[in-house]
């Protein structure tokens, strides 16, 4: 798995003893890179294809996560504990096995009220990746060797492994078109999908209508209550129309509603975004119908699939259209 020196370790003056005592390093890194590969090789489900990747537990607390995919190969062991949302102490491991460098090793160790200890050693050396101290091949040496003992507790986490946060993007588009087919086919039979609006995609476009109707600072109990106070010190309200018609209403729930159906029958989610400014198909909608965004509520966003509408306003969210639940949240 080592490789020679190249012509820059050469050019370092590199010693035969130094070089050795990496080579030690990444022999005991990509032992355990194979343990974990056979492991995952030995206990992953054929129905864990659709999924990126293994998810791994040690009894001491540790994860390892171990991707499908042989072009993302990499074996990455960490644990972390918070303080306040911050990594006060932990660890991590990242070995690769087929980088630029050949194969490379990783490590960070994280202690409480110090900088964190990061150390990588690689078959190939770079003017970035140079040799490492004395006192650098002792903790990594260490720190292989115990963790090289704690594979002997990795348990399958099958139920990790198949969260539908950890699925491949083809297996969301397809879940997501199936999903689309079956929500058609409950509300509206065998109609043509290009000719019905959802119910969750109505739901989300009547918020939207009812926003540019009637622009208020109320956010119905989301967040912190700050919209028109930023817009009036923008200025931006000076700028937006009086009245709205219910001409261009219709325009705007027209193309609005059109382009979310559109994403949703390519399996994708419908997300809308309003941060100062209008984007994407909210932007056309608004353009098309002669609406200034500045009616719209600030730092709002929308996520809507085929059965469900989630809104947030200002970090904060809450459920719009839920077709699971068989009733809907009108704010």
């Amino acid at each position: 798995m080592i490789e020679n020196q190249n012509s820059f370790e050469k050019s370092l003056n590199l010693n035969e003893e130094e070089l050795q005592r990496e080579n030690a390093l990444l022999e005991k890194a990509g032992l355990i890179y194979k343990r974990v590969e056979d492991f995952v090789a030995a206990n992953k489900g054929e129905d864990d294809k659709e999924y990126e990747k293994a998810y791994i537990a040690l009894d001491d607390g540790r994860r390892i996560f171990f991707p499908f995919d042989e072009k993302s190969r990499q074996v990455r062991v960490w644990k972390y504990n918070l303080n306040e949302g911050v990594r006060s102490y932990g660890d991590s491991c990242d070995i690769l096995p087929t980088t630029d460098c050949g194969l490379v090793c990783n490590v960070q160790i994280f202690i409480s009220d110090k900088d964190a200890v990061k150390l990588t050693v690689s078959e190939k050396k770079t003017r970035n990746n140079h040799i490492i101290s004395d006192e650098q091949f002792q903790i990594l040496d260490n720190y292989l060797t115990k963790l090289g003992l704690t594979l002997a507790t990795m348990k399958y986490d099958h139920e990790a492994t198949r969260d539908d946060g950890n699925l491949t993007i083809g297996a969301r588009v397809a879940r997501s078109k199936q999903e689309f087919e079956d929500e058609v086919k409950k509300e509206f039979g065998d109609a043509d999908p290009k000719t019905v609006i959802l119910p969750s995609v109505k739901e989300s476009v009547d918020w939207w209508v009812n926003a540019i109707k009637e622009p208020s600072n109320e956010n119905g109990g989301l967040g912190d209550d700050f919209n028109y106070s930023v817009a009036n010190a923008t200025g931006a309200l000076n700028f937006a129309p009086t009245a709205v018609t219910e001409i261009q209403l219709e325009i705007f729930r027209d193309i609005l509603s059109r382009r979310m159906m559109e994403q949703l029958r390519n399996g994708l989610p419908a997300r809308i975004d309003y941060s100062y400014s209008s984007r994407s198909y909210l932007h056309d909608a608004l353009e098309e119908a002669n609406i200034s965004d500045a009616r719209l509520p600030y730092r709002s966003s929308m996520t809507i699939t085929p059965s469900r509408s989630v809104l947030s306003i200002a970090g904060f969210e809450k459920e719009i259209y839920n077709s699971k639940k068989d009733r809907k949240i009108m704010l």
